[in-house]
């Protein structure tokens, strides 16, 4: 028996989760799942040999969702975020490790990488899908979040091609899986990991490697990340079982999407519940708020969607469905959209009774400040909004359990415990 208090990990292969909870039988078959397509995958599986690869979960907010530490003999750390191990499904996660095992540590053991690297360094690099703008966008190694993203998004590149490649043999893999109904494979799966490689490739071209900005430009964006799906398709082999999988081209929207749902993601609920907490007998040790637990407050976060601002919007599915769709019908109507031009619209819930339901105030270049009665919003258990009032100060907090997952979209369905405080 290991000495209670220490980590188990859990280990297949030359694999191990070095502190997964396993007991939970969902995150123990989520882990399995991706041991093996890590280890079926042929250049993965060649990369790795029969050194150890450790695979540490994190609780994690403005940190990467991954990163990747090759130490030689010594074997392969992956550090991953617990938010995205527990709300995304394997498609995204796969890309995710496809990006941070493919393009950094496997693609520089190539002996051609630092030389032509070098002669692009500083250099401008059209944006695909972007020639036509003027001037024509462009990226460079000059000012990158990081200097390889660049080269990964050049589709001349030799780090470019063996990412792609990495992406379109496990593409292969997992389309096969699912049509020999290989256990807890699915058609999904190879769709949501293309869509997470043109979305990573997309938002480092478009604003060289500040991807955070990709928010901000919403249908450039888009243009981008159909472009990179137009080259991906060349280089699929006809009778690839992938092709039939590949995403739909995608428009400002889904790109709003995609970042409600990662704010979601990391913002609901984020506690660590997939990872193992010990606490030696007999002494009291700190541990992470876990979900269920009612002395854990959750910290309010805004939910941003390009330059719209839900500043305290309880994030459930149905309240962001919602909020996307104001952003949808706010920015495709012509004359308020000349109005707000590029300014930032914060909108604000309230709670109201006798007041009116809504009122907005123009601040000039500092933006539109929009206040929103919450009884607007569809009739729920759990309160839609954190509300403060300037004739009392006071805390309430109303909490529920939820049987459906927290992000929009993507995320896997969970239960979980909802709260809302204010002051």
């Amino acid at each position: 028996m290991p000495q209670e208090g220490t980590l188990v990990p859990f280990t297949s292969g030359n694999y191990e989760f070095t502190n997964l909870r396993h007991t939970n039988e969902k995150y123990r078959d989520k882990a399995i799942r991706i041991i093996e397509l890590l280890g079926e995958h042929p250049v993965l599986a060649a990369y790795v040999g029969d050194r150890p690869v450790r695979i540490t979960l994190h609780v994690r907010t403005t940190e990467t969702p991954a990163d990747v530490t090759d130490r030689g003999d010594a074997g392969v750390d992956i550090n991953l975020a617990s938010y995205y191990f527990e709300k995304y499904d394997i498609g995204y996660i796969m890309g995710m490790l496809a990006h941070e095992i493919g393009l950094h540590p496997l693609a520089s053991q190539d002996r051609n990488i630092p030389d032509e690297e070098a002669m692009f360094e500083h250099f401008p690099l059209s944006v695909p899908g972007l020639e036509d703008q003027s001037p024509p966008r462009t990226m460079s190694t000059e000012g990158a979040g990081q200097a390889d993203h660049i080269m990964a998004a050049y589709p001349s590149s030799t780090r470019h091609r063996i990412y792609r490649d990495i992406v379109l043999r496990m593409a292969d893999q997992m389309a096969r899986a699912a049509q020999a109904g290989a256990e807890g494979a699915k058609g999904r799966d190879v769709t949501d990991l293309i869509d997470t490689y043109l979305m990573d490739l997309a938002s480092i071209a478009l604003t060289n490697d500040h991807r955070t900005n990709a928010a901000k430009e919403p249908r450039n964006t888009a243009k981008v990340y159909n472009a990179y799906k137009a080259q991906l398709m060349q280089h699929m082999a006809p009778d690839s079982p992938a092709r039939a999988l590949v995403p739909p081209d995608k428009g400002m929207f889904g790109v709003v999407r995609d970042f409600a749902q990662l704010a979601a993601a990391v913002a609901a609920n984020n506690r660590g519940d997939s990872i193992q907490v010990p606490i030696p007998t007999g002494e009291a040790m700190p541990r992470l708020p876990q979900a269920g637990d009612p002395t854990s407050e959750p910290v309010l976060q805004s939910l941003r969607l390009g330059q719209f601002e839900f500043t305290n919007l309880n994030q459930t599915e149905a309240y962001v469905d919602k909020a996307i769709r104001i952003v949808e019908l706010l920015d495709e109507h012509a004359t308020i959209k000349s109005y707000i031009g590029d300014r930032t619209v914060r909108i604000t819930l309230r709670l109201r009774t006798t007041e009116a339901p809504a009122d907005v105030t123009d601040r000039g270049d500092a933006g539109v400040d929009i206040n929103l009665a919450s009884y607007y919003w569809p009739p729920s258990r759990t309160p839609s909004a954190t509300v403060s009032t300037a004739t009392s100060s006071w805390r309430w907090q109303a909490c529920s359990h939820s049987a459906r997952g927290w992000a929009s979209r993507a995320p896997s369905p969970r239960t979980s415990r909802t709260c809302s405080t204010a002051t």
